[in-house]
């Protein structure tokens, strides 16, 4: 039977956080970046709107 030294499941520990917080990061970053965009687009339309009704 093959012993494993005692330090790994730190070092396991420690991937998995780092993976763990990159997937947070990168879900909330998307979900920022939709919510961005669909404010552009609103505040672009209305622009347009009041280009159209002032000319």
């Amino acid at each position: 039977m093959m012993h494993l030294p005692q330090h790994w499941p730190y070092i396991a520990a420690a991937y998995a956080l780092t993976l763990g917080s990159a997937l947070i990061l990168s879900i909330t970053t998307v979900m920022r970046l939709r919510r961005a965009k669909k404010r552009l687009s609103l505040i672009e339309s209305q622009t347009r709107h009041r280009e159209r009704t002032q000319a």
